[in-house]
């Protein structure tokens, strides 16, 4: 991403290396927005993550990055950068119940595409068969195993 860019962007992001059909934004963090700031240190010309061997002067992957820091970090190497990819999806549609968002900032057309990131916990369908046991059936709230 050029520099330039990245002042336009405050809580989204949009590649505009591929093309106008596939083009999608995808939010930011605030924190996320200040730490690319900070790396800037105040330039308004050239590439946010500089690469001079690089074709296009700049990084297109961060997948080199990632293995030094797994290793370094003692991390298996089954432990792929396409996790956060399906940890995100799923952390999204958790937090937001909102599959078509999910799908859109993904840069899915099929639902079923969706649906393979998402690993909802059955902690969550626990508490709803909970919450409308709470509300219907008001007498046995105070029940337990002896």
């Amino acid at each position: 991403m050029a520099i330039s860019k990245l002042a336009a962007v405050k809580t989204s992001s949009s590649a505009q290396t591929i093309p106008r059909a596939a083009r999608r934004h995808v939010p930011i963090s605030e924190r996320m927005l200040n730490l690319l700031m900070v790396r800037c240190a105040g330039n308004r010309d050239g590439w946010l993550f500089p690469s001079p061997r690089a074709e296009g002067g700049h990084l297109t992957t961060v997948a080199k990055q990632f293995r030094e820091a797994r290793s370094q970090a003692g991390l298996p190497g089954g432990l792929v950068l396409y996790c956060a990819r399906h940890t995100f999806g799923t952390a999204a549609y958790e937090a937001t119940g909102n599959l078509a968002m999910v799908m859109n900032v993904m840069g899915h057309t099929d639902v079923r595409t969706s649906m393979r990131y998402q690993h909802p916990s059955l902690d969550s369908v626990r508490e709803a068969i909970d919450q409308r046991n709470l509300r219907h059936n008001p007498r046995h709230n105070g029940l337990s195993v002896q």
